[in-house]
Formats: C-alpha cells, sequence, structure tokens
C-alpha cells in the first residue's frame, strides 16, 4: 500500500517527506517486523528497534522523535481505531462468517464449539486484527462487541437468544440435569440462571451441523464455582459450605447476585467489586468487600460466609488457588471443574 492511500483510508498526519512512497504489511509486534513493513506502536524502544529493522514507516499517537528523516512518520489519534479502518478496508470484498452474542451465550459457543473453526474476539484490538487477517475464509468469528462488528463488518448475522426447550429434571444453584432431543443429560455444568443461553448455543450447534459433546461441557467464565473451605484451600465440587463465584464480566454480577439470593435466600453472600462499583438493594445478609486485585481475596480468610461473588477472571482466580500447593491442587482442580 502506498503511504498516500494509508493516509486517505486512515486520517493519519505524515509529519515528514521520506524518501520511501510505500509498504508491505502493518505489523503490531516487533518480533514480526520485516524489512519494508509499516509499524504501529506508541512505545519509543520498539519503534527504535524497528528503525533499525528496516521499517518503512511508523506510526504513533505522539510526535515521537524522527530519527531517520529517510522512513515514514505518521502521528494518529488512535492505533486502535486505526487498525480498524484498516481491518475494515481489508475485509470490503471478502465473503467472511461473523456472528454477535451476548457475552454468556458467547461463553458456551466457545466451551463446546472445536476451535480449528472458530475465532473468538477478546478486547485487545492489535490481536483481533491479526487474527481476523489470518483466518482462513471459512472460519466462524464471534463477538460480543456489536459496536466492533458494526464497524469492521457490518454484514454480521446475530445469534438469536431463544428461551430454552431442555426438559429439566433435576438442578442445583451450580448444575443441570435435563433432556434434549430425547437424550438424558445427568448433572451438566450449566446453572439453572444459563440455561437460556445455554439452550441457544446447543441450537447454534445443530443448526449449523457441528458435532458437541454435551455431556463434557465445562463450566465457563461467569459464575464459575470453587468450593474452598475457611482458609480458602480449594476442595472438591460440593464437599463445603463455600464458595467464591467468579464473575469476570461485572455488568452480569447483579444478575447473579438476584439468582442466589433467590435460590439460596438463607445464605450469607459478599460481594467482592471493584473500588466504586454497587449492586442496589442488598439483604441484610450481603457485605460489600472491595477488591481490586486477587490479592484481595486474602480478605476472606476466617470469614463466615457461603457465597461470594468475586469480579476476577476464574483463571486469575484458579491460579490463586493453585499456587497454595499446586501439586496437589492442580489436580483436584482439574478433576472438580475442567
Amino acid at each position: 500500500m502506498t503511504f498516500e492511500n494509508f493516509t486517505e483510508l486512515s486520517g493519519a498526519t505524515l509529519r515528514n517527506a521520506p524518501a520511501v512512497a510505500s509498504f508491505e504489511r502493518v505489523i503490531t509486534q516487533i518480533e514480526r517486523l520485516e524489512r519494508g513493513d509499516l509499524f504501529l506502536s506508541n512505545l519509543p524502544s520498539d519503534i527504535e528497534i524497528a528503525v533499525a529493522k528496516g521499517a518503512h514507516g511508523i506510526v504513533s499517537e505522539s510526535n515521537v522523535q524522527i530519527s531517520d528523516p529517510e522512513i515514514a512518520w505518521f502521528r494518529v489519534d488512535s492505533l486502535d481505531r486505526t487498525l480498524l479502518k484498516l481491518l475494515r478496508f481489508s475485509l470490503l470484498h471478502k465473503k467472511r462468517r461473523f456472528f454477535h452474542s451476548d457475552p454468556v451465550t458467547l461463553a458456551y459457543l466457545e466451551a463446546l464449539l472445536p476451535h480449528k473453526t472458530t475465532l473468538f474476539l477478546d478486547r485487545d484490538i492489535a490481536r483481533s486484527y491479526r487474527r481476523i487477517l489470518a483466518a482462513s475464509p471459512d472460519t466462524m468469528i464471534f463477538s460480543d462487541d456489536k459496536t466492533l462488528l458494526e464497524t469492521i463488518y457490518p454484514d454480521f448475522t446475530p445469534v438469536q437468544k431463544k428461551k430454552h426447550t431442555l426438559t429439566l429434571t433435576h438442578r442445583t444453584l451450580f448444575q443441570s440435569s435435563f433432556l434434549y432431543r430425547g437424550r438424558y443429560y445427568p448433572r451438566i455444568k450449566v446453572p439453572p440462571l444459563f440455561l437460556d443461553e445455554y439452550a441457544t448455543a446447543l441450537e447454534f450447534c445443530r443448526r449449523e451441523e457441528i458435532e458437541i459433546d454435551i455431556a463434557k461441557t465445562p463450566f465457563i467464565p461467569h459464575f464459575h464455582p470453587f468450593f474452598v473451605n475457611k482458609n480458602l484451600k480449594p476442595q472438591r465440587y460440593g464437599t463445603t459450605d463455600h464458595v467464591l463465584i467468579a464473575q469476570e464480566d461485572t455488568t452480569q454480577i447483579e444478575r447473579v447476585y438476584r439468582y442466589l439470593e433467590k435460590e439460596a435466600g438463607w445464605a450469607k453472600i459478599l460481594l467482592l467489586l471493584p473500588q466504586g462499583a454497587k449492586i442496589p438493594s442488598l439483604s441484610e445478609r450481603t457485605r460489600e468487600i472491595v477488591c481490586d486485585s486477587v490479592a484481595d481475596l486474602r480478605k476472606l480468610e476466617g470469614v463466615d460466609f457461603h457465597f461470594a461473588i468475586v469480579a476476577q477472571k476464574s483463571a486469575i482466580i484458579r491460579e490463586f488457588l493453585e499456587r497454595q500447593n499446586p501439586k496437589e491442587i492442580k489436580p483436584l482442580l482439574k478433576e472438580s471443574y475442567d
């Protein structure tokens, strides 16, 4: 691409008069950069390396020092927005399969679908840019960010949420037993709270004729339980009265709390939320504790509670629990929660 076309497409400001007029690829990782590439970064150290490796241009959000006037130096308001504009242009005349879903259904789809034919986007725009361009044409690409999809590929397909048609035969707070399409599935790691989203994921797989193993459905990052003792040592599923519940998406925390309040009205509930976060109309049995990092879980040692909803990723909580005794804890967590 020529620098002239890049400027028109991205709205970038060219700060000098370079001797070169074009570039080969857009690169955001210094280790992948080759001579002739356009490098996007705000890190002075990486920019210095990029110049030494023969980059034809540098794009940054600030007026970094022009160390080599022979190459192009651009300033943009946002590297992320620049990447999104480039991505939309790259996809403009290509047929791709993008899907939008709510966060919970998305998590079940990610747990059930084979990863060789799917791509699940996160909030890292640079990583999403690289992964989308590297994906094969038949890859199914999913996101719960509707604005992102509207920006890069407006012709996406919504995964329509439907009321579940599963025949529920038994339920606990964290698991469901049900009949689905004539077959019985006992103790599946899906709380009744999320049956609609789970059934939506199952129906999506059926319509797309994708074989899945329902019996191997794992707990997802939403409402993910970890049974512990009073010293926060992990225990086997269902063997204690103390449960840490990971809920990384803060927009779902009130929903999770109301579910516990309704289904376990006797329980003492703790809410471990970031500074400033609030849930309205809490019961007298509920306490709020500031939790800005996983280290704040230490505040629970010796505290009397039944359920502690923690606004952290389940993987981070799991790592915190594993550090206590890796050889003993890792097999236990795998057996009970995977």
